[in-house]
């Protein structure tokens, strides 16, 4: 999708106030590729608490989507604070880490989150989740890395 794409969807969603059409605009949305748009979902005023939360799900669901998602928290954190029951805080973590598997992502999603300005309750049993998980994940690229390697060698020798 291309900035006039999204302008439409855009234009679309500030007339709209049925359900199933905004959902069908944000899932639009949510499929933009584009660097310089990727971010902008996130940001459309009037967006209701579902909308949004399906966007930044979406988006964390890539490495590359989910360091949007976290760049976006570090941005405008005192906003999400405003805007979200504080529960949810708890689990931004979980976003900003989605398909994480090195410890550079992971350091400063766990300064951030681990900083007492910030840590909610929950945040810190959230953050040792996500932490265990991308730790599996580079645990296992180093173990299985040769071995896949060897294997990719055999069907393709390139």
């Amino acid at each position: 999708g291309d900035r006039a794409l999204f302008d439409r969807i855009r234009k679309r969603l500030e007339t709209t106030a049925v359900p199933a059409e905004r959902g069908r605009l944000f899932a639009a949305l949510r499929r933009l590729r584009d660097p310089a748009l990727a971010e902008e979902p996130l940001s459309i005023p009037g967006m209701t608490f579902q909308e949004g939360g399906a966007i930044i799900k979406s988006m964390s669901a890539t490495a590359e989507g989910s360091q949007r998602v976290f760049a976006y928290h570090r941005r405008h954190y005192d906003e999400l604070v405003q805007r979200l029951p504080p529960m949810f805080l708890a689990f931004l973590p979980n976003y900003a880490l989605g398909e994480a598997c090195s410890e550079q992502r992971l350091a400063p999603v766990h300064d951030f989150y681990a900083d007492p300005k910030r840590n909610v309750a929950g945040t810190d049993k959230e953050l040792a989740m996500r932490e265990e998980e991308v730790r599996d994940c580079i645990g296992l690229r180093v173990r299985e890395a040769p071995s896949a390697a060897t294997y990719l060698r055999t069907i393709d020798p390139r």
